[in-house]
Order: C-alpha cells, then structure tokens, then sequence
C-alpha cells in the first residue's frame, strides 16, 4: 500500500515531489499510520515539527535483534496524544525541541515484554501522568540540570520504578560535585554518577 520502504520501515522523507514541485515534510497527520503494525520500524526526518494524535499508533511490531529505538528529533516540537502508543521500542530518545509529553503518547510501548529505555531532550517540561501506562520502561536518562524533572517523573505511570540518570553537562566539575552533595538529604540513599 506504499507506507513502507524496502526495508519494511515507515521512513518519512524530508521532501516530496508533488506535480514536479519539491514540498518539505513537516507535519504528519493524525492517524497516518494507525495500525499499520507490520513496520519493522519508524524513521523520521530533521525537518518534522508536528506530529498528529495516534499518528503512528500500533505501527511498528519489531523483530528480535533489529535496532528497536524510535528517535524524535529535536525538529519535532510537538506530538498529539497517542502518537506511538501500542508500539514495540527497546529504546526511545525524545529529541530537544519538544517540551510536553502528552496524554497516552506512549502508552504500552514494550520490546517483546523486556526492558525498554527512555532518553528525555533538554526541553521537556511536561509530562501527562499517563503518558507511558502499561509500558515497561526501566530505565531514563533525562537531558539537562540534575534533578529538573524528579518531580514530573515521581507522577509518571510507568516511570516511577524506573531507574533515572541526568545527563548534566554541569557535572563537570568539583563545584557542582560539592553542591550535589551538599543537598543529599539524611537517610536518603542517592547515586551521583560522573562518567
């Protein structure tokens, strides 16, 4: 039906020709590719700003041993509710530019019931409490300043067991070192990872 390339993935092109005239690709529509489910995979354009509620819900199912990681690139600035809900990922990385996880957005993503792992941009602020129920996230690496989103994350179904890192590019020095220590809490265990 023409929604996957060669290899069997949804692959979005940054530009289409239509009547002979190049268009760039920034939004997908709502439910573009609802229940489309035999996609070995999704790939996405740098050019993408928009994408629509369920846009890409149960897509993709896929096969032990390909690269099961969905990346949004920090282009996207917004996606609708149910997005990639009911989706096979082993890894997630939401890029840079998207501020707010919505309501069901990645509702019962899974990789064949195994751990699945969650890189959160820089930006994200938001994040609705139900947007990773019936997932099985464990683990979450969060882009920015330590701590910035333990609040958000403690709300979030699905998150909360999830083992959670800041990638904090302020932890590199002593000074900030010192400070983390400084505010531990008495008789809360706390993991500071410097790599």
């Amino acid at each position: 039906d023409g929604k996957f390339d060669s290899s069997g993935y949804i692959t979005i092109p940054a530009q289409i020709q239509v009547d002979g005239e190049a268009y760039t690709v920034t939004e997908v529509a709502e439910k573009a590719f609802y229940d489309a489910s035999s996609a070995e995979g999704i790939t996405l354009p740098e050019t993408l700003r928009v994408i629509g509620a369920k846009a890409f819900y149960n897509a993709a199912s896929y096969i032990r041993g390909t690269n099961a990681v969905l990346t949004i690139p920090d282009s996207v600035a917004e996606i609708g509710e149910g997005a990639f809900a009911e989706n096979d990922f082993d890894k997630i990385i939401i890029g840079d530019g998207l501020e707010k996880i919505p309501s069901g957005a990645f509702k019962g993503i899974s990789f064949m019931t195994d751990d699945v792992e969650l890189v959160i941009g820089s930006k994200v602020t938001s994040i609705s409490t139900d947007a990773f129920d019936d997932g099985t996230v464990t683990k979450v690496t969060v882009k920015g300043e330590t701590g910035r989103l333990d609040t958000v994350l403690e709300q979030v179904n699905g998150l909360k067991k999830a083992e959670i890192t800041y990638d904090d590019p302020n932890a590199l020095t002593s000074d900030w070192l010192q400070e983390q220590i400084n505010d531990a809490q008495d008789g809360v265990s706390q993991t500071i990872i410097i790599s």
